[in-house]
Parts: structure tokens; sequence; C-alpha cells
């Protein structure tokens, strides 16, 4: 029994653990009300980080990293904002050593003029 034990620790402390969360987001940006916003071509970014090293460990997925995926998908893309995008924040644990997280964002970049219409 001691041995299964000890296998079944092992293998634990040899494989890490992924833990992953995904949701939609309609635009990276405030799009204005007047505005004319067209679609350029895909766009991705991401950031990852270390946030935990052996028994000590800090926030992860913060605002900034968020906002340092979306900078990168914009300027991969060349636009103003990316519009139906997928965001997917990651935490990859290996056992006893570290932690790292990671901010992932897909979708399309978009140009956006704002127009010169009076709002009423």
């Amino acid at each position: 029994m001691n041995k299964l034990a000890a296998i079944i620790a092992g293998a634990t402390l040899i494989t890490g653990c992924t833990i992953s969360q995904s949701q939609r987001v309609a635009s990276s940006h405030f799009v204005y009300p007047n505005s004319n916003v067209s679609p350029t071509k895909p766009s991705k970014g991401s950031t990852t980080k270390l946030c935990g090293i052996l028994v000590f460990s800090w926030n992860g997925h913060t605002s900034e990293a968020q906002e340092a995926a979306y900078k990168e998908a914009i300027d991969s893309s060349g636009s103003d904002l990316v519009i139906n995008a997928n965001m997917t924040t990651s935490m990859f644990m290996f056992p006893g050593l570290f932690t790292t997280c990671s901010t992932a964002v897909e979708g399309m970049g978009a140009k956006m003029t704002v127009g010169k219409q009076e709002l009423r």
C-alpha cells in the first residue's frame, strides 16, 4: 500500500495541472455611439507571468495582464480595438515548484472612426 501511495505522490509531483477559463468579450475598448467600426484582420495577443513559487503565490490574473494581452492583439493587427474576442485565462501549476498565469485574447482587429453626426 505504501508503494502505491508513493507512486501516486510521485506522479502528482512530476505532472503539472492547468486550470483554464474562457469568456466572450464584445470589444476591448469603449466604442463611441457615433463611430463607424470596420473589421480589419484577425488578431491575437497573450501574456504569461510567474505568479507563485513554492508555497507563496500572489495575484496572477490582473487587469494589467489583460490590458497587455489586448495591446499585443491590437498591435499585431494594426487596429484600434479588438471586437468579438475570446479571452482565456489559465493557470499552470507545477506542484511544489512554481505557478504561471496566462491571459490570451483572440478576436477580430477593427478600425474605429468617430462620425461627425450630431447626437440627439
